[in-house]
This record gives C-alpha cells, sequence and structure tokens, in this order.
C-alpha cells in the first residue's frame, strides 16, 4: 500500500501542535503557581492538549473544507467565536472536574461552591481564558502562514535564509488545463475563477502528498517545485500528474454539472540550476529565476502540438527511475520557442491495468 505522505505530514504537525498546547499550558502555570502545589500543572498540561488537539481538527478537519466559500469577514468571526467559546469550556470543565476528583465533591456541589464561584468571576479564570485564547491565536495564524508561504518558505524568511540569493538545482512542474482560452470564452471570466478555485483545491493534496511545494499560480497554470532527491524518489514528481488527474477523474461529475465540462490537464517538466532569492520591499516573495523557468514553460507548451499530456526533459528522463506503472517514450530532439538548441523530450504515459495483468 502506497504512503499516505500528506497524512503523515498532517500527524506530525497535530503532534508538534499537542506538545506546544502541553508545554505552554504548563510555563504559564508555573509562572502564575510555581511548582509549590503539582495539580495547578496537571490541569494547564491537560488544558493544553485538548487545546492542541482543538485547534488541530479546527485547522485540518474543518476549516480547509467548510470555509473554503466563506467571505473573509465571515470566516474571522465564526474562528473567533468558535474558538473563545471552545476554549472557555475547555478550561471551565477541566478546572471542574479537577476540583470535583481533589475535593471529593459532586458536580453541583462544585458549581455552588463559593470558592469555585470566586475563582470563575473573582479570580484567575480570566486570566486564564485569555492566556489560551492567545496561544490559540499564535499557533493559528502560524498555520495560515504556513499554509500560504510553505513551511520551509517561511523558516526560511524567519532565519535569513533567501536574504542573499543562491543557485539551486530543481525540478519544475508547470501544470495547466487543456484548451483553457476555450473554456473561457465559452463559460466565462467570472465561473471560470470560480472552476479554477475547485481546480486548484482538488490538486493541492495530490502535490502534497508527493511533497511538491507550490510556487505559484497564474491564471490556470500552476507552477510546483521539487528538491530533486524528494522528486526523483519514487517518481514523486510523476506521481503528482497522474494522481491530479485520478483526483479530477473522482470529481468529474461534480465538473460536469458545475461548470459543463471536466478538465483535461497538461504539463511540462524540466530540471535545472535556478537563482533563489527574496525580492520586494512592500510585498516581498521568494522567487526563482533563470532559463530553467522558461524552458519548462515551453515543454508544457508543446503538449498541445504534439498532443500529449505530459512531457518532461532527457535531462529529467534521464534522472527518473520510473514505477512499473508509468513507461517514457522519446518524441525526438524538438524545436522550443525561443531556444536556438533543439531539446530531446520524453512523453511519459501510464499502464493500463488490463496490460499489467497481462504481463
Amino acid at each position: 500500500m502506497e504512503r499516505n505522505i500528506l497524512q503523515e505530514k498532517i500527524n506530525r504537525d497535530i503532534t508538534i501542535i499537542v506538545l506546544m498546547g502541553a508545554l505552554l499550558g504548563i510555563t504559564y502555570s508555573a509562572f502564575s503557581d510555581g511548582f509549590g502545589v503539582l495539580y495547578p500543572h496537571v490541569n494547564t498540561f491537560i488544558i493544553g492538549i485538548l487545546v492542541g488537539a482543538l485547534i488541530s481538527y479546527l485547522e485540518f478537519y474543518v476549516f480547509p473544507k467548510k470555509g473554503r466559500r466563506l467571505k473573509f469577514m465571515s470566516l474571522v468571526l465564526i474562528r473567533t467565536f468558535l474558538y473563545i467559546g471552545s476554549i472557555s469550556s475547555i478550561v471551565f470543565f477541566v478546572l471542574l472536574i479537577s476540583r470535583m476528583i481533589r475535593l471529593d465533591m459532586g458536580f453541583l456541589n462544585v458549581l455552588a461552591s463559593e470558592d469555585f464561584k470566586r475563582y470563575i468571576f473573582k479570580e484567575d479564570f480570566k486570566v486564564a481564558i485569555a492566556y489560551t485564547v492567545a496561544l490559540a491565536f499564535i499557533i493559528n495564524f502560524s498555520i495560515l502562514m504556513i499554509r500560504k508561504m510553505g513551511k520551509d518558505v517561511m523558516w526560511g524568511i524567519v532565519t535569513g535564509k533567501y536574504y542573499q540569493p543562491s543557485e539551486v538545482e530543481r525540478i519544475f512542474m508547470f501544470l495547466s488545463v487543456r484548451y483553457s482560452d476555450q473554456i473561457v470564452k465559452k463559460i466565462g471570466r467570472l465561473h471560470f475563477h470560480r472552476f479554477l478555485e475547485d481546480f486548484f483545491y482538488d490538486i493541492t493534496k495530490p502535490i502534497l502528498e508527493h511533497k511538491g511545494t507550490i510556487y505559484e499560480y497564474v491564471d490556470d497554470l500552476v507552477v510546483v517545485s521539487w528538491k530533486p532527491n524528494e522528486g526523483i524518489q519514487n517518481a514523486n514528481c510523476i506521481r503528482t500528474f497522474y494522481n491530479s488527474k485520478n483526483k479530477i477523474k473522482e470529481n468529474s461529475e461534480h465538473y460536469y454539472t458545475t461548470y459543463g465540462f471536466v478538465p483535461k490537464l497538461i504539463a511540462g517538466y524540466h530540471i535545472g540550476k535556478v537563482v533563489r532569492g527574496e525580492l520586494g520591499e512592500i510585498k516581498g516573495t521568494i522567487v526563482f529565476f533563470g532559463d530553467v523557468m522558461n524552458t519548462t514553460s515551453r515543454i508544457k507548451e508543446k503538449c498541445e502540438d504534439l498532443e500529449k499530456d505530459l512531457l518532461i526533459s532527457a535531462d529529467l528522463n534521464d534522472r527518473l527511475t520510473l514505477p512499473k506503472i508509468y513507461y517514457s517514450t522519446s518524441c525526438g530532439e524538438i524545436g522550443l520557442k525561443g531556444k536556438q538548441k533543439d531539446l530531446e523530450l520524453y512523453y511519459i504515459n501510464e499502464e493500463s491495468i488490463i496490460n499489467l495483468e497481462v504481463v
């Protein structure tokens, strides 16, 4: 069975978030109560774990699906009230149950006790809530930034990794929708934009599952990059394309019902060295530039001329070890727009299940 790389990544992130919650919970009790008594640390440890689990569940399994179509302000308000309400409930019930156990009292008796009422209304309960909500906000904000920028990019910016440009080797995939210009004319730009929201959402999972990094979106084009060892390993870069096609096929009924067509994908691949660095003062971004980018774009354009859906350069083909389900066929030396030298291209195809069974 193929490893679910995306789920493994999510599990790692959840573990980190829960551990951060537990650590920050104990940190709060250490500053507020010292180390003379054990139970405050147990309480904040449990609260931290539960808040971390809550954040993980909402951020990885609820908001990505349910919040995708919500307006920004609506999503902010829902998230704010949901977090405050949920976190307040966690803190309240953990403290309540802790007192029930420590004092050997019933639920209603603890609620009615003057000591508990004083803690809730006059002592540290509000401070604990404020600290926990701030904790949730920080973790939440970090998750959103990582989701927007990518973990490597965000960490690189924080550490100053991209301050000085450097030369790096990368695999690039330029992927787009076949006949997109005709589709725009048929359904209109507004409807096409809604289609792109669904399309990019569907192909994101296969990209992340196979260790790709989304570099940019331009109209219907998405540019994906891999570090060479990650893209070549298990042919991750090629699997990304075919798993994206499979994802579109799974949702073909939705596409046909909503937009009147099922998108067909085309992609060009190349590998080589590019310069990577940070550009821009007001809206800084990490950019790659070099001939590799232009060449990959031209390879993708040749998909239309050669009526192929996936073309790769000979440089990449020579370094790939394709699984049995894929095979490559040379298209010969092909002239690319703006290039003086012809480039040998290969067509990668997927074996049918029937053919594999015969073999």
